[in-house]
């Protein structure tokens, strides 16, 4: 047996389980980029003084529930079918780049999907926008227009929610503002299916690298929808050795600071267009707020200064994503996939995350008070789980939930394991449901696993996987840190019998195919995300049967189905 020392000290993957997932990373101009300018506007380089800023509560002006927190509410096929809008317009044309952050989709259902834009143009008085929906990209077949504001108070944001749509069907949409035209993007509702395409994705900082798993995700037609699971943005300053240089240069600390990262993070040309040609589910996780970030503090800030933060960083996660709800909802929600799957969305790092455990004092870690997701959301995730009957149950939440041990203690007290008696919890609304068909996607630790779940391993048989209450997928960062320390996987797995696979120095995305039968996983890794060299590749590909519970390593992508066009 490989001692706890060795383990730790020989491999370095103590610094892996703990470091990777708190790593800033690296920026500069590369190909995929869109270029910048030098005006005032929250998305572009402006003018900073390259210092550290201590969050000021005044800072904030007082954030408030804007319109952009509360979408239209648009039903085009309610009552009698009356002719939609056209767009008019005979004033001076707007700038050539007025949509210069592209168009986005997400949080879609059976009957309707949020979308989204930003407009930049002088001035700072609310711009009219109108938008457009069909069921071709030329837009000769069209099912839904009208008109919404892109205002001020969301950073010029703009988001409508269109209904009575379609189950399971494929769109194209634009906005219209001051004679210009946004690029056409395409989108898909949920619905009834027997098969469903996804990619996984977490954990991009901008600085570190190119986003060619974007490039790579918005050129597969073959998708239905990108699972994010968190730390879309970074919050941190210029870090040695950057590869992309990062807007504002300085670690954020104000809302107009934490809304020029977002709209700096999306002048990226790629991950525009995977935004562009997919509708995105997502999550947030520490990044977006402050390192090891938790429901009652963060980014060295505690009490009223926390409050302040939390809120203006949520305020610019909604303005900029295209997701529902307003300021203050929780981010906890299911989406229905008919008979075929349910996902549900968990929020494992603000809405109930305990405070954290010094590592090298463990105490009381595993006291059954301690929560990871919060009395309410385990309230929520158990009657999701009583619903879900014969169907996938597909979890998408943030941080490890196999364990991760050095054979007897667990080496990562962020993750589930640092909250035992909440993992016990969940586990019981699996177990109580008789549910055989959990999918867990994961991200936050920039590397690859693929683990079954076992409840108790005096009961486990790795050999069959009995004992195992599903499966987990961990995907690796887009372009975050990842450490390569030679041999840490096989050790890993060696301590761990119940992960099947591991890969700790690749970036890029988990493609994810499911159908009545079974899920099957495959990994596609960046050749060099820090050169010019696009390449992506597929790796490792493993597959669960449908009630067995574990993985099995081998085989390959299956081929992609037939699928609409992309947008144009």
């Amino acid at each position: 047996m490989i001692s706890r020392r060795k383990f730790i000290k020989g491999t370095g993957f103590a610094a892996l389980a703990h470091a990777v997932a708190c790593e800033s990373s690296s920026d500069s101009a590369p190909t995929t980029d869109a270029a910048g300018d030098a005006t005032s506007d929250s998305g572009d380089l402006g003018t900073t003084d390259g210092t550290e800023d201590v969050l000021d509560p005044g800072d904030l002006g007082g954030v408030t529930d804007t319109s952009n927190d509360v979408v239209e509410d648009v039903t085009p096929d309610a009552g009698p079918k009356e002719p939609l809008p056209e767009y008019a317009y005979d004033g001076p044309l707007g700038p050539e780049d007025l949509f210069r952050h592209g168009v986005a989709s997400g949080d879609p259902l059976d009957d309707r999907v949020i979308l989204w834009t930003r407009t930049s143009a002088p001035g700072a008085d609310p711009l009219d926008v109108f938008y457009e929906m069909a069921l071709d990209a030329e837009f000769v077949d069209r099912v839904a227009a009208g008109w919404t504001q892109a205002h001020p108070d969301d950073d010029f944001t703009a988001k409508v929610d269109p209904t009575g749509l379609a189950a399971n069907t494929t769109y194209y949409y634009r906005f219209k503002s001051l004679g210009r035209s946004s690029p056409v993007g395409r989108t898909r509702t949920t619905g009834g299916r027997t098969r469903l395409r996804l990619a996984l994705g977490s954990c991009q900082e901008y600085q570190n690298g190119y986003y060619y798993a974007h490039r790579h995700i918005g050129s597969r037609a073959d998708l239905d929808a990108v699972v994010f699971l968190g730390d879309y943005i970074y919050e941190g300053g210029p870090r040695s050795g950057a590869v992309r240089p990062i807007v504002p240069a300085k670690s954020i600390a104000t809302l107009e600071e934490v809304r020029q990262r977002y709209g700096h993070y999306r002048l990226d040309l790629d991950l525009q267009e995977s935004h562009r040609q997919h509708p995105w589910f997502i999550v947030w996780d520490d990044h977006e707020f402050g390192n090891n970030a938790w429901q009652g503090g963060g980014f060295g800030r505690s009490g009223a200064a926390w409050d302040a933060r939390r809120e203006m960083c949520e305020k610019a996660w909604r303005e900029w994503l295209p997701v529902r709800g307003k300021l203050g909802d929780p981010i906890y929600r299911a989406f229905e996939f008919g008979d075929f799957a349910s996902l549900v969305m968990l929020d494992t790092r603000i809405e109930g995350r305990g405070e954290p455990i010094n590592p090298n004092a463990p105490e009381g870690f595993d006291a059954p008070e301690r929560t990871l997701l919060g009395t309410e959301q385990e309230a929520w995730f158990a009657a999701r789980a009583a619903e879900v009957g014969g169907r996938w149950f597909l979890v998408a939440q943030q941080v490890m939930l196999a364990p991760l041990t050095d054979g007897t203690s667990p080496l990562n007290y962020d993750q589930w394991d640092g909250f035992p008696a909440a993992r016990e919890r969940l586990y019981d609304a699996v177990a109580e449901n008789g549910i055989d068909s959990m999918v867990v996607f994961t991200g936050d630790i920039h590397s690859t696993w693929g683990n079954d779940l076992p409840r108790d391993f005096h009961t486990y048989d790795p050999s069959t996987g009995d004992g195992s209450l599903g499966v987990e997928l961990v995907t690796p960062g887009i372009t975050s840190f990842a450490p390569n320390f030679e041999g840490v996987a096989d050790i890993a797995q060696q301590l761990n019998p119940h992960i099947r696979h591991a890969e700790v120095g690749s970036q890029g995305y988990t493609l994810v195919d499911i159908d009545a039968s079974r899920v099957k996983a495959t990994w596609v890794y960046a050749k060099d995300i820090q050169g010019q060299d696009p390449a992506m590749h597929d790796d490792t590909t493993v597959t669960c049967p449908k009630g067995d519970r574990k993985w099995t390593v081998g085989g390959s992508a299956d081929p992609a189905p037939d699928a609409p066009p992309l947008a144009p």
